[in-house]
């Protein structure tokens, strides 16, 4: 039994169904007849997950490896046409599915079975990826019996290449605070009969929906959804045994609870932080005592007024509804899944422990001492993670506590987000030779940091976007997923103790001032991302979150169709080989691995915007050679117009950046403040031309001399074509916010009529305006 996965026999045995003793026994006869064939193959690894219900199996599942071996061919004979089996091949070099494989051949079978051979195309430990939907009779492994009778093969997962060198632990970070604004959107999708909009969908309106049609819950600051979870608008609020209830209990509980369990296993997640940061203080749970959210929703005004308090004052209701509650349902559900042989991640905590903050104790008394064997643990102490302080704001009294657990003396603690590089941090960044970058290429590496002494080992963080979202180019966005595969890119080339990758699930976000972020909300040309045309809410400043490409969120979403988990789990994948050295470390060497591909719409670039020193043109452009001799050179006649939010970065080749742009005492206010609109942007590589709803954007001259950018390549009449610039978008999304319009007149230029261009926002009112995409 030792070919056998160790989680064969310790937790995944047979998941979350109810058997007769009869398909019990039968199942167990099947499963020796797998040992006894296994027995005979070196190296073999299988894991067998059983399902009678179709329904409990999960579509992201197929992509999971379910057998390694190291024979040079394998034959499987299949009951049923082979058309409706999604089958894949992996080893280190090469990864194809049955139908556009080569090296896997179809042979005719007697009867209605279907027979094809695989052939490896080297030595080496492979992977074969079998998944059907539906009920079978016998899966054959060279004409061995593999399952029983009437079963569902729903998944069949490998150990993941257990044999590794080194062994990487993966952690996320789990949000609990959904609860008012889930009920919101609960209740505003019954009312309308649809689910209820989105942050996401208010970008894609272009200004058809407005802000109070977005429905929002208050957590601390009035929270709405980034995007809809595939899961449905779920929280875990479940009220108490004799207590009142602060709200309704959350619907469907059990049930994506479960769920969460299989995305997290198919990921081989090790543990969870339990986002305990926003509402530290406690003064009992839960009750009647407690002040009682509405979250009813109208179609006027869906924000009932009792939620507009800032509960962050300490009340019940914040510690209890928002962070302590739903995290002890998560761990009353997965204690039960767990009782059912079925696994799930460890968890712990990440809180502030500061003066006259409190919620720490209960954090110990009803999380780690309530479920100690579910707590995340190093060298058999419980980790608990405390952060957003320094030593000297910290409660080092509390802190002394928390390490003697009431006598106990099993705490590990590890600091979160402390300005020590021996600190956990929660985001990460890119570097160039001069600092931090928000501009991410496929050609240029990350240089993201690996965190080292902490008392646990060394950390890298990988996320799926930065911070600051809805400001221009202040963070890189999703990109496809080419933000989290150059972050991985460092993770192989220098593999740490830990991975941690927030969140798992952050789906929503407040927002907050202008003025809290020292931008002056009075300027008339800067506007929020994609809200140009909601004049009434186009100054809200979003942090943690700004549509479905700027979202942290690992967890599918309906709008990104598991587009980040499936990153995820491929650089996952490929992160087990390098540590197992099956490939090479220093770059993503497993072609056909997710991962390791570069999509059209991952091939992005630069866009430069230059304004000759007379002001008698104005010039874009994607070389940047070009903008070297043009704004940099001693003789450059042209000067860059920087990015006015944010940090793009220092290094020579990238956008510059002037925060004071906004305030710049220009001698006509208008043009100061208009830098916010004809700065640079991101748009797609002018070799890419496979990207939906994309269309090309041409570099024009006209025999003024003077440039303009035009998606027509006979440049409208109005001259000469100079050169294919990029790709644009032709429609808004959470991906291309920014409006791009070719605008013409003087409205700029303070009586030199000239071409121009003008993001997220209007051209001068008297001035040419023509919208160009989006970018």
């Amino acid at each position: 039994t030792d070919v056998l996965d160790q989680k064969l026999v310790q937790s995944e045995k047979v998941e979350r169904s109810t058997s007769t003793a009869v398909e019990t026994v039968a199942m167990l006869a099947a499963l020796c007849a797998i040992v006894a064939y296994l027995s005979l193959m070196s190296d073999a690894i299988l894991t067998v997950h059983i399902h009678n219900t179709p329904t409990t199996v999960h579509p992201l599942w197929q992509q999971q490896p379910i057998y390694q071996l190291s024979q040079p061919s394998l034959k499987i004979s299949l009951p049923y046409n082979i058309a409706t089996l999604t089958i894949a091949v992996l080893d280190a070099t090469h990864a194809c599915q049955l139908v556009n494989c080569s090296w896997i051949t179809a042979a005719p079978c007697p009867s209605t079975k279907s027979c094809f051979e695989v052939l490896m195309p080297s030595k080496g430990v492979h992977s074969l990826a079998l998944y059907r939907v539906g009920n079978t009779s016998h899966l054959l492994l060279d004409n061995k019996p593999l399952l029983i009778n009437s079963t569902q093969v729903s998944n069949m997962a490998t150990a993941a290449f257990a044999n590794s060198r080194k062994r990487v632990q993966i952690g996320s970070y789990w949000t609990p605070y959904f609860t008012p604004t889930s009920l919101a959107a609960i209740n505003q999708s019954k009312a309308l009969g649809k689910p209820a909009p989105t942050l996401e969908s208010w970008i894609r309106s272009n200004g058809t929906l407005k802000a109070d049609q977005v429905p929002g819950g208050q957590a601390g600051l009035l929270n709405k959804y980034i995007q809809q979870p595939q899961l449905g608008y779920y929280c875990f609020y479940r009220k108490r045994a004799k207590e009142v209830g602060i709200v309704a209990d959350c619907p469907n509980i059990s049930s994506v609870a479960a769920d969460q369990a299989d995305y997290m296993r198919t990921l081989g997640l090790d543990f969870l932080l339990f986002d305990h940061t926003n509402f530290n203080k406690w003064f009992g749970p839960g009750g009647a005592d407690c002040h009682k959210y509405n979250t009813s929703y109208t179609p006027s005004h869906d924000i009932p007024k009792a939620l507009h308090k800032n509960h962050q004052s300490g009340n019940t209701c914040d510690a209890d509804l928002l962070q302590m509650r739903p995290s002890e349902v998560l761990l009353e559900e997965w204690s039960s899944l767990r009782a059912s042989n079925y696994s799930t991640p460890s968890f712990g905590t990440y809180t502030g422990v500061r003066a006259n903050e409190t919620l720490w104790q209960q954090i110990l008394l009803r999380l780690y001492n309530r479920y100690p064997d579910m707590v995340w643990k190093y060298n058999q102490d419980a980790v608990f993670v405390a952060g957003m302080a320094t030593n000297e704001t910290t409660n080092q009294t509390a802190i002394a506590e928390i390490l003697s657990n009431y006598g106990s003396d099993n705490i590990t603690l590890l600091q979160m987000d402390y300005p020590y590089n021996t600190s956990w941090q929660y985001l990460t960044q890119c570097n160039t030779g001069s600092g931090p970058t928000t501009i991410l290429l496929p050609e240029r590496r990350c240089n993201s940091s690996k965190i080292l002494g902490t008392p646990i080992g060394s950390v890298r963080v990988v996320q799926a976007e930065a911070a600051l979202n809805s400001l221009p180019l202040a963070s890189p966005g999703r990109l496809d997923g080419l933000t989290l595969r150059k972050l991985f890119e460092d993770v192989f080339a220098d593999p740490s103790d830990f991975v941690f990758f927030p969140s798992w699930n952050e789906f929503v976000v407040g927002n907050q001032s202008m003025e809290a972020w020292a931008y002056p909300i009075n300027n008339t040309y800067f506007t929020t991302d994609g809200l140009e045309q909601d004049k009434d809410n186009n100054h809200l400043l979003y942090i943690d979150g700004w549509g479905y490409a700027k979202a942290r969120s690992i967890e599918p979403s309906i709008e990104d169709q598991g587009q980040m988990f499936n990153m995820l789990a491929s650089c996952l994948r490929v992160l087990r080989l390098v540590t197992s050295d099956l490939v090479a470390g220093g770059s993503c060497s497993v072609s056909n691995e997710l991962c390791c591909q570069l999509s059209a719409a991952q091939n992005v670039t630069r866009v430069w915007s230059l304004s000759a020193h007379d002001s008698t043109d104005h010039l874009l452009s994607a070389d940047l050679t070009e903008v070297e001799v043009l704004n940099r050179s001693k003789d450059g006649l042209y000067t860059e117009n920087c990015n006015p939010f944010g940090n793009p970065g220092p290094s020579a080749d990238d956008f510059c950046t002037n925060r004071s742009m906004p305030y710049m005492p220009y001698i006509n206010a208008s043009y100061g403040n208009y830098a916010v609109r004809r700065g640079p942007f991101v748009a797609w590589n002018n070799a890419t031309s496979t990207v939906a709803n994309t269309r090309p954007l041409y570099r024009c001259v006209s025999p003024k001399r003077q440039h303009f950018v035009s998606v027509d390549k006979n440049c409208e009449g109005q001259g000469q074509l100079e050169l294919l610039l990029a790709y644009v978008s032709t429609v808004v999304d959470g991906r291309t916010q920014r409006s791009l319009r070719r605008c013409y007149g003087n409205g700029l230029n303070r009586g030199i009529v000239t071409y121009y261009h003008a993001l997220n926002g209007r051209c001068f009112s008297d001035d040419e305006d023509v919208l160009l995409g989006y970018v």
